[in-house]
């Protein structure tokens, strides 16, 4: 992701999600140094989202870990990927 002066990143979601709300896939992003920047790893619907406001410049790895498969059933896989929000500008007046 690029930063400041180029582009000025109000919010960062790595957005996954899959079918059967039994498959639990937990979802972790780590900055370029290897530090957890954000998680998300809820469990019983189908989407995780891990937000991280006002991020640094740089390089981010999205680790997803597949918690719980459902025994018996079809492999359930993830599907996601990246959305980047500018910051709010709250105006005083």
């Amino acid at each position: 992701m690029n930063g400041l002066p180029e582009v000025d990143n109000g919010r960062m979601t790595v957005h996954i999600e899959w079918g059967n709300p039994n498959t639990d896939w937990d979802l972790y992003v780590y900055d370029s140094g290897g530090n957890l920047v954000t998680q998300s790893a809820a469990f019983g619907d189908t989407t995780e989202d891990a937000v991280l406001l006002d991020p640094p410049a740089g390089t981010y790895k999205a680790v997803i870990v597949n918690y719980d498969q459902i025994d018996g059933q079809p492999y359930d896989d993830w599907s996601g990927g990246l959305r980047a929000a500018r910051p709010r500008l709250d105006l005083v007046a």
